[in-house]
């Protein structure tokens, strides 16, 4: 399953100009977003690419909108200026901008699931 994942993950990532694509899934037992996989462009320092610290950061409220399920899509044009850019901890550090779109996860409709998109050229 996680090479399939991989794999579609890589191939939205030849079919637009995004640079990092990583798959979140909210944990309702511990109410966070955990990367679940990711292709492209990732930062090098490992726990990021799997956790958002959660010393750091006490709240994913670009996240959280997609809660409610109600929210078809979230564009951020420039990362840099954003106060919630620390959200994005697993996007690499010179990601400009991020596209944010929610996932069906088939299995289960309480499931939330978001694809991130972040590119390196701010638009």
């Amino acid at each position: 399953m996680k090479q399939d994942l991989t794999w579609a993950l890589e191939s939205v990532l030849s079919a637009t100009p995004a640079r990092a694509a990583v798959l979140l899934v909210h944990d309702n037992s511990n109410n966070r977003w955990i990367p679940h996989a990711l292709a492209g462009v990732v930062p090098y320092e490992e726990s990021l690419r799997w956790t958002i610290p959660t010393a750091t950061i006490r709240s994913t409220p670009v996240l959280d909108r997609f809660l409610s399920g109600k929210v078809k899509e979230s564009y951020l044009p420039t990362l840099q200026a954003l106060p919630g850019k620390v959200e994005f901890t697993y996007l690499p550090p010179n990601a400009q901008e991020a596209l944010l779109l929610p996932v069906q996860s088939g299995e289960n409709d309480e499931k939330r699931v978001v694809l991130v998109l972040g590119s390196d050229t701010a638009k």
